[in-house]
Protein backbone atom coordinates (compact mmCIF):
# COMPACT_ATOMS: atom_id res chain seq x y z
CA UNK A 1 0.00 0.00 0.00
CA UNK A 2 1.63 3.59 -1.20
CA UNK A 3 2.14 5.72 1.71
CA UNK A 4 0.44 9.50 1.39
CA UNK A 5 1.75 12.45 3.18
CA UNK A 6 -1.34 15.51 3.27
CA UNK A 7 0.67 19.13 4.66
CA UNK A 8 -2.12 21.36 5.20
CA UNK A 9 -2.39 23.79 8.51
CA UNK A 10 -6.03 23.84 8.88
CA UNK A 11 -6.70 20.51 11.10
CA UNK A 12 -10.03 19.87 9.62
CA UNK A 13 -8.55 19.70 5.99
CA UNK A 14 -6.22 16.94 7.63
CA UNK A 15 -9.33 14.79 9.15
CA UNK A 16 -10.91 15.13 5.96
CA UNK A 17 -8.46 13.97 3.35
CA UNK A 18 -7.65 10.88 6.15
CA UNK A 19 -11.16 9.88 5.91
CA UNK A 20 -11.61 10.00 2.29
CA UNK A 21 -8.66 7.88 1.33
CA UNK A 22 -7.38 6.25 4.49
CA UNK A 23 -9.32 2.46 2.78
CA UNK A 24 -6.71 3.04 -0.05
CA UNK A 25 -3.75 4.31 1.02
CA UNK A 26 -1.42 4.80 4.40
CA UNK A 27 -2.24 7.98 4.81
CA UNK A 28 0.45 10.35 7.34
CA UNK A 29 -0.40 13.86 7.88
CA UNK A 30 1.61 17.29 9.33
CA UNK A 31 0.09 20.66 9.84
CA UNK A 32 3.30 22.81 8.76
CA UNK A 33 6.20 22.26 6.86
CA UNK A 34 8.77 21.58 9.72
CA UNK A 35 6.45 18.48 10.72
CA UNK A 36 6.41 17.33 7.48
CA UNK A 37 10.25 17.04 6.98
CA UNK A 38 10.14 14.86 10.19
CA UNK A 39 7.23 12.42 9.00
CA UNK A 40 9.60 12.15 5.96
CA UNK A 41 12.72 11.70 8.01
CA UNK A 42 10.86 8.96 9.72
CA UNK A 43 8.54 7.42 7.12
CA UNK A 44 8.60 6.46 3.49
CA UNK A 45 6.82 8.34 1.81
CA UNK A 46 5.89 7.87 -1.97
CA UNK A 47 3.72 10.90 -2.06
CA UNK A 48 3.45 14.21 -0.78
CA UNK A 49 0.42 16.61 -1.21
CA UNK A 50 0.87 20.01 0.36
CA UNK A 51 -1.22 23.38 0.96
CA UNK A 52 0.69 26.41 -0.81
CA UNK A 53 0.00 28.85 2.47
CA UNK A 54 1.45 27.21 5.48
CA UNK A 55 2.71 30.03 8.13
CA UNK A 56 6.46 28.14 8.52
CA UNK A 57 7.28 27.52 4.59
CA UNK A 58 5.42 27.92 1.42
CA UNK A 59 4.60 24.60 -0.08
CA UNK A 60 6.20 24.92 -2.98
CA UNK A 61 9.55 25.78 -1.26
CA UNK A 62 9.02 22.80 0.88
CA UNK A 63 8.85 20.86 -2.51
CA UNK A 64 11.51 22.31 -3.79
CA UNK A 65 13.60 21.50 -1.01
CA UNK A 66 12.62 18.12 -0.79
CA UNK A 67 13.87 17.19 -4.46
CA UNK A 68 17.53 16.55 -4.02
CA UNK A 69 16.88 13.89 -1.33
CA UNK A 70 13.59 11.91 -2.65
CA UNK A 71 13.61 12.73 -5.73
CA UNK A 72 11.18 9.97 -6.68
CA UNK A 73 8.44 11.54 -4.31
CA UNK A 74 5.55 12.72 -6.23
CA UNK A 75 5.15 16.19 -5.16
CA UNK A 76 1.75 17.54 -5.61
CA UNK A 77 0.69 21.36 -4.61
CA UNK A 78 -2.70 22.29 -3.71
CA UNK A 79 -3.03 26.20 -4.69
CA UNK A 80 -5.46 29.19 -5.62
CA UNK A 81 -5.19 30.65 -8.56
CA UNK A 82 -3.03 33.79 -7.91
CA UNK A 83 -0.26 31.35 -7.95
CA UNK A 84 -0.50 29.21 -10.76
CA UNK A 85 1.77 31.30 -13.11
CA UNK A 86 4.70 30.41 -10.05
CA UNK A 87 3.65 26.56 -9.77
CA UNK A 88 3.19 25.94 -13.30
CA UNK A 89 7.40 26.99 -13.64
CA UNK A 90 7.48 24.68 -11.03
CA UNK A 91 6.05 22.15 -12.85
CA UNK A 92 7.98 22.55 -16.01
CA UNK A 93 11.13 23.08 -14.18
CA UNK A 94 10.72 19.08 -12.90
CA UNK A 95 10.21 20.31 -9.06
CA UNK A 96 6.80 19.02 -8.88
CA UNK A 97 4.48 17.11 -10.64
CA UNK A 98 1.36 18.64 -10.64
CA UNK A 99 -0.86 20.79 -8.81
CA UNK A 100 -4.76 21.28 -7.57
CA UNK A 101 -6.39 24.12 -7.76
CA UNK A 102 -9.06 25.01 -4.87
CA UNK A 103 -11.52 23.87 -4.05
CA UNK A 104 -10.41 20.83 -5.58
CA UNK A 105 -12.77 18.28 -6.57
CA UNK A 106 -12.63 14.66 -5.37
CA UNK A 107 -12.76 12.81 -8.54
CA UNK A 108 -9.91 15.22 -9.92
CA UNK A 109 -7.93 15.04 -7.36
CA UNK A 110 -7.97 10.84 -6.70
CA UNK A 111 -7.16 10.88 -10.41
CA UNK A 112 -4.07 12.71 -10.49
CA UNK A 113 -2.64 11.02 -7.03
CA UNK A 114 -3.32 7.59 -9.29
CA UNK A 115 -1.60 9.25 -12.37
CA UNK A 116 0.86 10.69 -10.21
CA UNK A 117 1.82 7.05 -8.23
CA UNK A 118 1.75 5.52 -12.06
CA UNK A 119 3.99 8.02 -13.12
CA UNK A 120 6.50 6.77 -10.03
CA UNK A 121 6.15 3.24 -10.45
CA UNK A 122 7.33 3.38 -13.96
CA UNK A 123 10.09 5.48 -13.63
CA UNK A 124 11.66 2.56 -10.46
CA UNK A 125 10.82 0.23 -12.77
CA UNK A 126 12.57 1.31 -15.46
CA UNK A 127 15.12 2.22 -13.56
CA UNK A 128 15.32 -1.27 -12.25
CA UNK A 129 15.12 -2.39 -15.55
CA UNK A 130 18.07 -0.29 -16.93
CA UNK A 131 19.95 -1.77 -14.06
CA UNK A 132 19.47 -5.35 -14.48
CA UNK A 133 20.69 -4.89 -18.01
CA UNK A 134 23.90 -3.30 -16.73
CA UNK A 135 25.03 -5.96 -14.40
CA UNK A 136 23.40 -8.99 -17.36
CA UNK A 137 25.46 -6.82 -20.24
CA UNK A 138 28.81 -6.76 -17.73
CA UNK A 139 28.17 -10.76 -17.28
CA UNK A 140 27.58 -11.58 -20.70
CA UNK A 141 31.10 -9.86 -21.61
CA UNK A 142 32.95 -12.40 -19.47
CA UNK A 143 31.13 -15.25 -21.32
CA UNK A 144 33.34 -14.96 -24.56
CA UNK A 145 31.65 -17.66 -26.11
CA UNK A 146 28.38 -16.20 -26.66
CA UNK A 147 29.22 -12.75 -26.58
CA UNK A 148 28.34 -11.19 -29.73
CA UNK A 149 24.73 -13.20 -29.90
CA UNK A 150 24.08 -11.86 -26.53
CA UNK A 151 25.11 -8.66 -26.52
CA UNK A 152 22.88 -7.71 -29.98
CA UNK A 153 19.41 -9.35 -27.37
CA UNK A 154 20.47 -6.82 -24.97
CA UNK A 155 20.31 -3.99 -26.80
CA UNK A 156 17.44 -4.56 -29.06
CA UNK A 157 15.64 -5.25 -25.72
CA UNK A 158 17.10 -1.93 -23.97
CA UNK A 159 15.56 0.12 -27.48
CA UNK A 160 12.65 -1.42 -26.84
CA UNK A 161 12.44 -0.13 -23.04
CA UNK A 162 13.69 3.09 -23.94
CA UNK A 163 10.74 3.66 -26.94
CA UNK A 164 8.20 2.47 -24.43
CA UNK A 165 9.37 4.36 -21.88
CA UNK A 166 9.27 7.72 -24.28
CA UNK A 167 5.96 6.60 -25.44
CA UNK A 168 4.45 5.83 -21.86
CA UNK A 169 5.55 9.10 -20.46
CA UNK A 170 3.96 10.98 -23.86
CA UNK A 171 0.53 8.99 -22.95
CA UNK A 172 0.78 9.78 -18.98
CA UNK A 173 1.89 13.54 -19.95
CA UNK A 174 -1.34 13.78 -22.29
CA UNK A 175 -3.83 12.25 -20.20
CA UNK A 176 -2.84 14.26 -16.46
CA UNK A 177 -6.37 15.63 -16.84
CA UNK A 178 -8.47 12.54 -18.68
CA UNK A 179 -11.41 13.65 -20.41
CA UNK A 180 -14.72 12.07 -19.31
CA UNK A 181 -17.49 10.21 -20.94
CA UNK A 182 -20.16 12.85 -21.07
CA UNK A 183 -23.57 11.03 -21.83
CA UNK A 184 -26.96 11.22 -20.51
CA UNK A 185 -29.20 9.99 -23.54
CA UNK A 186 -30.55 6.43 -24.26
CA UNK A 187 -28.53 6.05 -27.28
CA UNK A 188 -24.98 6.43 -26.01
CA UNK A 189 -26.02 4.36 -22.81
CA UNK A 190 -26.11 1.09 -25.43
CA UNK A 191 -23.17 2.05 -27.11
CA UNK A 192 -21.18 2.37 -23.61
CA UNK A 193 -22.94 -1.35 -22.68
CA UNK A 194 -21.55 -2.74 -25.90
CA UNK A 195 -18.13 -1.02 -24.52
CA UNK A 196 -18.59 -3.10 -21.29
CA UNK A 197 -19.73 -6.42 -23.13
CA UNK A 198 -16.34 -6.42 -25.22
CA UNK A 199 -13.97 -5.10 -22.75
CA UNK A 200 -12.90 -8.12 -20.83
CA UNK A 201 -12.54 -9.81 -24.08
CA UNK A 202 -9.83 -10.39 -26.41
CA UNK A 203 -12.15 -9.89 -29.28
CA UNK A 204 -11.56 -7.17 -32.47
CA UNK A 205 -13.52 -4.54 -32.24
CA UNK A 206 -14.56 -1.97 -35.14
CA UNK A 207 -16.01 1.48 -34.44
CA UNK A 208 -17.17 3.00 -36.73
CA UNK A 209 -18.79 6.88 -36.58
CA UNK A 210 -18.45 10.12 -38.02
CA UNK A 211 -15.52 12.31 -37.54
CA UNK A 212 -15.30 13.95 -33.87
CA UNK A 213 -17.79 11.84 -32.22
CA UNK A 214 -15.27 10.42 -30.19
CA UNK A 215 -13.54 7.33 -31.69
CA UNK A 216 -10.47 6.92 -29.48
CA UNK A 217 -12.74 7.45 -26.57
CA UNK A 218 -14.30 4.62 -26.48
CA UNK A 219 -11.11 2.51 -27.68
CA UNK A 220 -10.01 3.65 -24.53
CA UNK A 221 -12.47 2.83 -22.52
CA UNK A 222 -12.38 -0.41 -23.77
CA UNK A 223 -8.71 -0.62 -23.22
CA UNK A 224 -8.98 1.12 -19.39
CA UNK A 225 -11.46 -2.14 -18.63
CA UNK A 226 -9.42 -4.84 -19.99
CA UNK A 227 -6.98 -6.66 -18.34
CA UNK A 228 -4.50 -5.44 -20.87
CA UNK A 229 -4.76 -1.66 -19.14
CA UNK A 230 -1.88 -2.21 -17.08
CA UNK A 231 -0.17 -2.34 -20.32
CA UNK A 232 0.17 0.41 -23.18
CA UNK A 233 -2.73 1.78 -25.66
CA UNK A 234 -0.65 2.27 -28.20
CA UNK A 235 -2.38 5.05 -30.94
CA UNK A 236 -1.75 4.86 -35.09
CA UNK A 237 -3.24 6.99 -37.32
CA UNK A 238 -3.19 5.92 -40.36
CA UNK A 239 -3.86 8.20 -42.67
CA UNK A 240 -1.34 10.65 -40.65
CA UNK A 241 1.39 8.31 -41.61
CA UNK A 242 3.09 8.89 -44.84
CA UNK A 243 2.79 6.06 -47.12
CA UNK A 244 6.71 5.14 -47.88
CA UNK A 245 7.17 4.91 -43.72
CA UNK A 246 3.92 3.23 -42.66
CA UNK A 247 5.26 -0.14 -42.93
CA UNK A 248 8.56 -0.06 -41.26
CA UNK A 249 5.93 2.78 -38.44
CA UNK A 250 4.01 -0.22 -37.73
CA UNK A 251 5.94 -3.07 -37.86
CA UNK A 252 9.72 -1.99 -37.37
CA UNK A 253 12.95 -2.86 -39.55
CA UNK A 254 16.29 -4.18 -39.16
CA UNK A 255 19.27 -1.93 -39.88
CA UNK A 256 20.34 -2.40 -43.59
CA UNK A 257 16.76 -2.87 -44.67
CA UNK A 258 16.48 -0.11 -46.46
CA UNK A 259 18.76 3.43 -47.41
CA UNK A 260 19.26 5.66 -44.59
CA UNK A 261 18.33 2.19 -41.97
CA UNK A 262 21.03 3.03 -39.35
CA UNK A 263 19.86 1.45 -36.60
CA UNK A 264 17.35 -1.12 -35.86
CA UNK A 265 13.57 0.12 -35.32
CA UNK A 266 10.65 -1.59 -33.47
CA UNK A 267 7.36 -1.10 -34.83
CA UNK A 268 4.20 0.20 -32.82
CA UNK A 269 3.06 -3.62 -33.09
CA UNK A 270 5.84 -4.54 -31.11
CA UNK A 271 5.16 -1.70 -28.66
CA UNK A 272 1.62 -2.60 -28.09
CA UNK A 273 3.00 -6.49 -26.99
CA UNK A 274 0.83 -7.69 -24.33
CA UNK A 275 -1.37 -4.09 -24.70
CA UNK A 276 -3.88 -2.96 -26.97
CA UNK A 277 -3.28 -0.59 -30.72
CA UNK A 278 -5.59 1.37 -31.99
CA UNK A 279 -5.51 2.07 -35.52
CA UNK A 280 -7.88 4.81 -36.02
CA UNK A 281 -8.43 5.26 -39.62
CA UNK A 282 -8.42 1.98 -40.87
CA UNK A 283 -10.01 3.00 -44.00
CA UNK A 284 -6.59 4.68 -45.30
CA UNK A 285 -4.41 1.58 -44.49
CA UNK A 286 -2.61 0.53 -48.28
CA UNK A 287 -3.89 -2.26 -50.11
CA UNK A 288 -0.70 -4.11 -49.92
CA UNK A 289 0.42 -3.88 -46.18
CA UNK A 290 -4.05 -4.89 -45.46
CA UNK A 291 -2.30 -8.60 -46.42
CA UNK A 292 0.25 -8.06 -43.63
CA UNK A 293 -2.16 -6.69 -40.57
CA UNK A 294 -4.74 -9.31 -42.00
CA UNK A 295 -1.36 -12.08 -40.81
CA UNK A 296 -1.21 -10.10 -37.51
CA UNK A 297 -4.62 -10.91 -36.69
CA UNK A 298 -4.82 -14.71 -37.87
CA UNK A 299 -1.06 -15.59 -36.77
CA UNK A 300 -0.07 -13.11 -34.41
CA UNK A 301 3.51 -12.71 -36.41
CA UNK A 302 4.75 -10.53 -38.47
CA UNK A 303 8.44 -10.05 -40.04
CA UNK A 304 10.04 -6.45 -39.82
CA UNK A 305 11.39 -5.16 -43.09
CA UNK A 306 14.57 -6.95 -44.15
CA UNK A 307 13.88 -9.41 -41.32
CA UNK A 308 13.37 -13.18 -42.44
CA UNK A 309 12.62 -14.27 -38.88
CA UNK A 310 8.88 -13.46 -37.76
CA UNK A 311 8.10 -11.27 -34.60
CA UNK A 312 5.25 -12.98 -32.37
CA UNK A 313 3.26 -10.25 -30.77
CA UNK A 314 0.33 -10.77 -27.90
CA UNK A 315 -1.71 -7.62 -29.23
CA UNK A 316 -5.52 -6.72 -28.87
CA UNK A 317 -6.50 -4.82 -32.06
CA UNK A 318 -9.69 -1.78 -32.04
CA UNK A 319 -9.65 -0.49 -35.16
CA UNK A 320 -11.86 2.57 -36.38
CA UNK A 321 -13.30 4.81 -39.03
CA UNK A 322 -15.66 7.34 -40.57
CA UNK A 323 -15.33 5.73 -44.01
CA UNK A 324 -18.11 3.40 -45.43
CA UNK A 325 -15.65 0.16 -45.28
CA UNK A 326 -18.17 -2.16 -47.10
CA UNK A 327 -18.36 0.14 -49.73
CA UNK A 328 -14.63 0.32 -49.84
CA UNK A 329 -14.92 -3.80 -50.24
CA UNK A 330 -17.24 -3.60 -52.44
CA UNK A 331 -15.12 -1.12 -54.48
CA UNK A 332 -12.02 -2.94 -54.11
CA UNK A 333 -10.16 -0.40 -51.76
CA UNK A 334 -10.24 -3.03 -48.86
CA UNK A 335 -9.62 -6.51 -48.75
CA UNK A 336 -12.90 -8.46 -47.52
CA UNK A 337 -11.27 -10.71 -45.65
CA UNK A 338 -9.69 -8.24 -43.31
CA UNK A 339 -13.19 -6.31 -42.86
CA UNK A 340 -14.25 -9.38 -41.71
CA UNK A 341 -11.17 -10.06 -39.25
CA UNK A 342 -11.59 -6.65 -38.03
CA UNK A 343 -15.50 -6.39 -37.43
CA UNK A 344 -15.99 -9.42 -35.09
CA UNK A 345 -17.69 -6.88 -32.32
CA UNK A 346 -18.57 -3.44 -34.07
CA UNK A 347 -19.32 -0.40 -32.37
CA UNK A 348 -21.23 2.52 -34.07
CA UNK A 349 -20.84 5.57 -31.86
CA UNK A 350 -23.65 7.88 -32.91
CA UNK A 351 -22.96 11.44 -34.66
CA UNK A 352 -23.75 14.37 -31.77
CA UNK A 353 -27.28 15.06 -34.02
CA UNK A 354 -28.52 11.66 -32.88
CA UNK A 355 -27.85 12.04 -29.19
CA UNK A 356 -29.05 15.75 -29.04
CA UNK A 357 -29.80 14.89 -25.41
CA UNK A 358 -26.13 15.05 -24.44
CA UNK A 359 -25.66 18.61 -25.67
CA UNK A 360 -26.37 20.38 -22.79
CA UNK A 361 -24.44 18.24 -20.52
CA UNK A 362 -21.39 18.04 -22.98
CA UNK A 363 -21.58 22.45 -22.88
CA UNK A 364 -21.27 22.70 -19.37
CA UNK A 365 -18.79 19.89 -19.50
CA UNK A 366 -16.82 21.98 -21.95
CA UNK A 367 -17.00 25.56 -20.59
CA UNK A 368 -15.66 23.89 -17.15
CA UNK A 369 -12.73 22.45 -19.02
CA UNK A 370 -11.64 25.40 -20.89
CA UNK A 371 -12.86 28.28 -18.71
CA UNK A 372 -10.00 27.28 -15.97
CA UNK A 373 -7.36 27.09 -19.10
CA UNK A 374 -8.54 30.24 -20.40
CA UNK A 375 -8.90 31.91 -16.86
CA UNK A 376 -12.06 33.02 -17.80
CA UNK A 377 -15.21 32.15 -14.98
CA UNK A 378 -18.03 31.48 -16.37
CA UNK A 379 -21.23 31.04 -14.18
CA UNK A 380 -24.25 31.12 -16.14
CA UNK A 381 -25.46 29.49 -19.25
CA UNK A 382 -29.19 30.25 -20.17
CA UNK A 383 -31.98 27.72 -20.87
CA UNK A 384 -31.71 29.64 -24.42
CA UNK A 385 -28.49 29.63 -25.12
CA UNK A 386 -28.57 25.72 -24.42
CA UNK A 387 -31.71 25.65 -26.90
CA UNK A 388 -29.80 27.70 -29.90
CA UNK A 389 -27.22 24.90 -29.38
CA UNK A 390 -29.48 22.47 -29.41
CA UNK A 391 -31.00 23.58 -32.97
CA UNK A 392 -27.89 23.62 -35.08
CA UNK A 393 -26.99 20.12 -36.65
CA UNK A 394 -23.66 19.91 -35.58
CA UNK A 395 -21.46 18.71 -38.66
CA UNK A 396 -17.59 18.71 -37.13
CA UNK A 397 -20.19 16.29 -33.96
CA UNK A 398 -18.40 16.58 -30.40
CA UNK A 399 -15.03 18.60 -31.44
CA UNK A 400 -16.96 21.07 -33.35
CA UNK A 401 -19.31 21.98 -30.17
CA UNK A 402 -16.25 21.64 -28.01
CA UNK A 403 -14.09 24.53 -30.27
CA UNK A 404 -17.72 26.61 -30.77
CA UNK A 405 -18.07 26.53 -26.54
CA UNK A 406 -14.17 27.71 -26.30
CA UNK A 407 -14.88 30.64 -28.52
CA UNK A 408 -17.27 31.65 -27.43
CA UNK A 409 -16.15 31.83 -23.63
CA UNK A 410 -13.37 33.72 -25.29
CA UNK A 411 -15.91 35.95 -26.84
CA UNK A 412 -18.94 36.06 -24.22
CA UNK A 413 -18.76 39.42 -22.68
CA UNK A 414 -19.58 38.78 -19.35
CA UNK A 415 -19.48 36.07 -16.91
CA UNK A 416 -22.71 34.68 -18.90
CA UNK A 417 -22.06 32.23 -21.81
CA UNK A 418 -23.42 33.93 -25.03
CA UNK A 419 -24.06 32.99 -28.23
CA UNK A 420 -23.31 36.43 -29.51
CA UNK A 421 -22.99 36.71 -33.57
CA UNK A 422 -21.82 33.05 -34.08
CA UNK A 423 -24.18 31.68 -36.66
CA UNK A 424 -23.68 28.54 -38.19
CA UNK A 425 -24.75 27.64 -42.15
CA UNK A 426 -27.32 25.39 -40.62
CA UNK A 427 -29.17 27.24 -38.57
CA UNK A 428 -30.16 29.87 -41.34
CA UNK A 429 -32.91 31.43 -40.60
CA UNK A 430 -36.28 31.58 -42.81
CA UNK A 431 -36.15 35.39 -42.85
CA UNK A 432 -32.89 34.92 -44.47
CA UNK A 433 -35.06 34.48 -47.57
CA UNK A 434 -34.12 31.03 -47.81
CA UNK A 435 -35.72 27.79 -45.92
CA UNK A 436 -33.75 25.12 -44.31
CA UNK A 437 -34.26 22.23 -47.13
CA UNK A 438 -33.05 25.05 -50.00
CA UNK A 439 -29.69 25.25 -47.44
CA UNK A 440 -29.51 22.13 -47.38
CA UNK A 441 -29.91 21.89 -51.13
CA UNK A 442 -27.40 24.48 -51.76
CA UNK A 443 -24.46 23.36 -49.59
CA UNK A 444 -24.95 19.77 -51.54
CA UNK A 445 -24.70 21.60 -54.87
CA UNK A 446 -21.58 23.45 -53.75
CA UNK A 447 -20.02 20.42 -53.03
CA UNK A 448 -20.39 18.87 -55.85
CA UNK A 449 -19.28 21.53 -58.04
CA UNK A 450 -16.64 21.39 -56.15
CA UNK A 451 -15.66 17.75 -56.44
CA UNK A 452 -16.89 18.07 -60.69
CA UNK A 453 -20.24 16.20 -59.53
CA UNK A 454 -18.22 13.20 -58.66
CA UNK A 455 -19.91 11.41 -55.70
CA UNK A 456 -18.04 8.17 -54.51
CA UNK A 457 -14.30 7.60 -53.76
CA UNK A 458 -11.59 9.53 -51.33
CA UNK A 459 -12.41 13.66 -51.77
CA UNK A 460 -15.95 13.12 -53.33
CA UNK A 461 -19.00 15.14 -52.65
CA UNK A 462 -20.05 12.28 -49.75
CA UNK A 463 -16.60 11.56 -48.45
CA UNK A 464 -16.67 15.59 -48.09
CA UNK A 465 -20.07 15.56 -46.70
CA UNK A 466 -19.24 12.53 -44.32
CA UNK A 467 -22.46 10.55 -46.05
CA UNK A 468 -22.14 6.71 -47.65
CA UNK A 469 -22.80 7.55 -51.44
CA UNK A 470 -26.46 6.24 -51.25
CA UNK A 471 -27.29 8.44 -48.82
CA UNK A 472 -26.18 11.38 -50.40
CA UNK A 473 -27.85 10.14 -53.70
CA UNK A 474 -31.03 9.55 -51.90
CA UNK A 475 -31.13 13.21 -50.50
CA UNK A 476 -30.19 14.49 -53.95
CA UNK A 477 -33.51 12.88 -55.51
CA UNK A 478 -35.34 14.37 -53.15
CA UNK A 479 -34.64 17.76 -53.27
CA UNK A 480 -34.71 17.44 -56.91
CA UNK A 481 -30.58 17.90 -57.59
CA UNK A 482 -29.49 16.13 -60.83
CA UNK A 483 -25.70 16.92 -62.46
CA UNK A 484 -25.56 19.05 -65.50
CA UNK A 485 -25.92 17.46 -69.02
CA UNK A 486 -22.49 17.72 -70.84
CA UNK A 487 -23.00 19.76 -74.58
CA UNK A 488 -23.12 17.96 -77.35
CA UNK A 489 -19.62 18.26 -79.29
Amino acid sequence: MNTLLYVDDEIENLTIFKSLFKKEYNILVAASAAEAKQVIKDNAVDLILTDQKMPDQTGLDLLKELVPQYPDMVRIIITGYSQIETVINAINDGKIFYFISKPWDLKHLRSIIEKGLESRNLKLENAKLLEELQVTNKQLHEKNSILLDANEEIKKLKGRLEQENQYLRREISAHNNPSEIVYESKIFEEVLQKVRQVASTNATVLITGQTGTGKELLARAIHTMSNRSNRSMVKVNCAALPANLIESELFGHVKGAFTGALVNKIGLFELADKGTIFLDEIGELPLDLQAKLLRVLQDGDFHKLGDAKATRVDVRVIAATNRDIEEAVNVGNFRSDLFFRLNVFPIHNPSLQERRQDIPALVHHFVNKHSKKIGKEIKQISSATIEQLMLYDWPGNIRELENVIERLIITSPGNELSIGDWKPISAIKKDDGISMLEAEKLHIIRVLEKTNWRIRGTGGAADILNLKPTTLASRMKKLGIYAPQKPIA
